[in-house]
C-alpha cells in the first residue's frame, strides 16, 4: 500500500509538471499598434502594443506590414475589418462623415511554421475647418491577410471613402467599404464615375468627366491614382497596393490646407482644385472611387468605399460595420496542442518524483520478508 501511495505521488508530480502543455493561444488580435495616417507601424510600435499579449515577441515588421508564424497546424477563424474614411468638420455646408470599413470573416486551414503577412488598415485623418473653409478627407485603408509563400491573398476588407465638402455645392459623406469584390460609389454621384475592375486600384480610367479628381483607393493588384490640380503644393501621390507597400496616397493642397492623406492600407488622398474637389477612395481588394467636380453635381463629393475578398469557408460579410481603425483577429478553431517547455522548478519536481519512486522501490526490497 505504501508503494502505491509513493507511486501516486510521483505520478501526480509528473502530471503537474506537464500540465504546461496547452492548446495554441485561442486568439491573436492584430492592430495598428497606435500608428496613424498613411504609413504603418514600426517594430517598436508593435513590440510595445503587443507586450503581455498572445502576440508578444511573435510579430516581425517590414514597412508597416506584420509577419506572424503559424504556431500549430489546424483550422483558424480569420476576421478582418477595413478602416474608416476621414471626416470633414464644419466646412461650407456643414460636417460630413467618412464611410465605415467592411467586416468579413472565414475559416482557413493553416500549417505550423508557415508565415502570414497582415496589413492593418488605418483610419484616414480628419481634416479640420481652420484655416480651410472646404475640408476634404482621404479614404480609409483596407486590411489584408496573405500567405508569404506565393503572396496568396486569403482575405481582405475594404476601407470607407473619405468625406467631401461642398464649395458652391452639396458636398457628401464617404461611401462605406463593401463586403463584395467591387468597390462602391457615394450616394448621388453622376454618370462620370464607374467602379474599378475587381482586384484593381481606382484610376482615371474610371472617370470620364475629363476633370481633376481625388485619389482612388488602391486594390490588391494595383495602385490607386490621383489626378489633381497642382495649386501651390504639388499634385499629391498615388495610393499603393499592399504588395507595393500599402502606403496611403497624399492629397494635393493650396495655400489653405484643406486636403488629407488616405490611411495606410491604400486609402486615396483627397484633392482640391484650388477650391473643393472630392474625398479620397477607400483601399481594399478593389479600390474605391476618388471623385471630383462635375457639371451636374458640383464639387465636393465623398469618396467611394473599397471592396473585399474572402477565400475562406463559412464566410460572413458586413458592409460598413467598422467605424475606426482596421483590425484582424485570428482564432484557433481546432489546433493541435503546443508542448510547453518545462521550467527549472518543473525539472526539480521531476527529479523529486523520480527520487520518490527510487526510494519506494528500495524500501520495498529492504522491507520484504526473507524467504
Amino acid at each position: 500500500m505504501k508503494l502505491i501511495r509513493y507511486i501516486s505521488v510521483a505520478i501526480a508530480a509528473l502530471a503537474l509538471m506537464f500540465s504546461g502543455a496547452s492548446q495554441a493561444a485561442s486568439s491573436y488580435n492584430f492592430t495598428t499598434c497606435g500608428a496613424t495616417g498613411p504609413t504603418g507601424p514600426s517594430q517598436g510600435n508593435c513590440d510595445a502594443a503587443y507586450s503581455g499579449t498572445t502576440l508578444a515577441g511573435a510579430v516581425t515588421m517590414s514597412g508597416g506590414i506584420q509577419t506572424w508564424t503559424v504556431p500549430t497546424t489546424g483550422t483558424y477563424r480569420i476576421e478582418v475589418s477595413g478602416a474608416k474614411g476621414g471626416d470633414s468638420i464644419a466646412g461650407d455646408n456643414g460636417t460630413f462623415i467618412g464611410g465605415s470599413g467592411a467586416t468579413i470573416g472565414g475559416d482557413f486551414h493553416l500549417t505550423a511554421g508557415e508565415q502570414i503577412n497582415i496589413l492593418i488598415g488605418q483610419e484616414a485623418p480628419t481634416v479640420p475647418t481652420a484655416p480651410s473653409d472646404s475640408p476634404l478627407s482621404g479614404g480609409g485603408g483596407g486590411s489584408f491577410v496573405w500567405q508569404v509563400t506565393g503572396n496568396t491573398l486569403l482575405i481582405a476588407a475594404g476601407g470607407g471613402g473619405g468625406a467631401g465638402d461642398g464649395y458652391n455645392s452639396i458636398g457628401g459623406n464617404g461611401a462605406d467599404g463593401v463586403a463584395t469584390g467591387a468597390g462602391s460609389l457615394p450616394a448621388g454621384v453622376d454618370v462620370c464615375a464607374s467602379l474599378a475592375a475587381p482586384g484593381g486600384g481606382w484610376t482615371t480610367t474610371y472617370y470620364t468627366c475629363g476633370d481633376f479628381h481625388a485619389g482612388g483607393g488602391a486594390g490588391w493588384n494595383s495602385n490607386g491614382v490621383i489626378n489633381a490640380d497642382s495649386c501651390s503644393n504639388g499634385t499629391g501621390t498615388d495610393a499603393l497596393s499592399p504588395l507595393n507597400g500599402g502606403t496611403g496616397g497624399e492629397g494635393n493642397d493650396d495655400l489653405e490646407p484643406e486636403t488629407g492623406p488616405g490611411g495606410f492600407g491604400g486609402g486615396g488622398g483627397s484633392a482640391t482644385q484650388c477650391g473643393s474637389t472630392g474625398g479620397g477612395g477607400g483601399g481594399g481588394y478593389t479600390g474605391g472611387a476618388g471623385l471630383g467636380c462635375s457639371a451636374t453635381d458640383g464639387c465636393g463629393p465623398g469618396g467611394g468605399g473599397g471592396g473585399s475578398f474572402n477565400s475562406g469557408a463559412n464566410p460572413t460579410a458586413l458592409n460598413g460595420a467598422n467605424a475606426g481603425d482596421g483590425v484582424v483577429t485570428i482564432t484557433a478553431v481546432s489546433a493541435a496542442p503546443v508542448a510547453a517547455i518545462p521550467t527549472l522548478s518543473q525539472w526539480a519536481l521531476l527529479m523529486l518524483a523520480l527520487m520518490i519512486v527510487g526510494a519506494a522501490g528500495l524500501y520495498t526490497r529492504v522491507s520484504r520478508p526473507q524467504a
